[in-house]
C-alpha cells in the first residue's frame, strides 16, 4: 500500500510526555483535517464500518475536560476575581489557554493518581501515616520527642 493510501498517523504523544511545538496549533488543525479527509475517503470507499467511523470522529477525554472547562470558564465575568486568579495561576491571558492547561494538568493528576494506587493503595499509605503520626504524638506526649527531654517550668 502506497503512503497516500494508508489510514493511520503518527501518533501525538500522549497528554504525560507532550511537549508544545512552536506551530503547535497549527499542526493539531492540519491533523484533524487530514484524518477527517481519510474518514471519508475510507467511508465512500466501504472501508470503514460505521461503529469505526463513529469512534474515529469521536472526542477525546482531554477534549471533553478542555470543552468543560472553557464552559465553567465562559460563565464568569472578565472581571472576576476567579477568571483573573486563574490568569494569574496559569499565566495564560485568553480563557482557551486556561482551560487546554487545566484541562491538561487534572488528567495528568487523574492518570497519576491511577498509576500510583496501582502500586501503592491509599489504605496501606494511610495506614503508614497513622501509625507514624500516633507514634510521634506518643513520643512527645511521653517527653521523649524530638530531643527535647522533659520540659520543666
Amino acid at each position: 500500500m502506497s503512503d497516500g493510501m494508508k489510514l493511520e498517523e503518527s501518533r501525538v504523544q500522549n497528554v504525560l510526555t507532550s511537549k508544545p511545538s512552536s506551530s503547535g496549533k497549527m499542526e493539531e488543525y492540519y491533523a484533524f483535517k487530514l484524518r477527517k479527509e481519510k474518514v471519508e475517503n475510507a467511508r465512500a470507499l466501504g472501508k470503514l464500518s460505521q461503529a469505526e467511523e463513529t469512534s474515529l470522529n469521536g472526542i477525546s477525554e482531554l477534549d471533553q475536560l478542555e470543552l468543560k472547562a472553557l464552559a465553567r470558564l465562559y460563565k464568569l465575568s472578565d472581571n472576576s476575581p476567579e477568571l483573573l486568579q486563574y490568569f494569574a495561576i496559569t499565566h495564560c491571558s485568553t480563557r482557551e489557554e486556561v482551560a487546554t492547561k487545566l484541562a491538561k494538568k487534572q488528567l495528568r493528576k487523574q492518570l497519576v493518581d491511577e498509576a500510583v494506587n496501582k502500586v501503592l493503595s491509599p489504605e496501606s499509605v494511610a495506614g503508614a501515616v497513622q501509625t507514624s503520626l500516633n507514634a510521634s504524638r506518643t513520643a512527645r506526649a511521653s517527653g521523649e520527642g524530638f530531643g527535647l527531654g522533659r520540659a520543666t517550668f
